[in-house]
C-alpha cells in the first residue's frame, strides 16, 4: 500500500542546508500537525497488522529496535 505524501512534504534528498541558522527557517501554519499525521497514517494500517506488534513495544522499544531481522 503507497503511503499518500502530504502537499507540503519535502522529498528526502532536498535535506536544509547544515549551515542554515535555525532563525532563517519559516514555519507553515498550514502544514499538517504531526499528531494529526501520525493519526491518519496509522488509520490505514489494519488491524491484523496492529495485533502483530508485541503487547510491550514502547516499554521495550530499545530491545526491539536492536534485534537482527535479517
Amino acid at each position: 500500500m503507497k503511503t499518500p505524501i502530504h502537499p507540503q512534504s519535502k522529498p528526502l534528498n532536498n535535506l536544509p542546508n547544515p549551515e542554515q541558522k535555525t532563525s532563517d527557517i519559516q514555519f507553515d501554519y498550514n502544514a499538517e500537525p504531526i499528531w494529526e499525521l501520525a493519526a491518519r497514517l496509522s488509520a490505514q494500517v489494519p488491524q491484523e497488522e496492529w495485533a502483530k506488534l508485541p503487547t510491550d513495544l514502547a516499554r521495550n522499544f530499545d530491545h526491539y529496535q536492536q534485534q537482527d531481522n535479517s
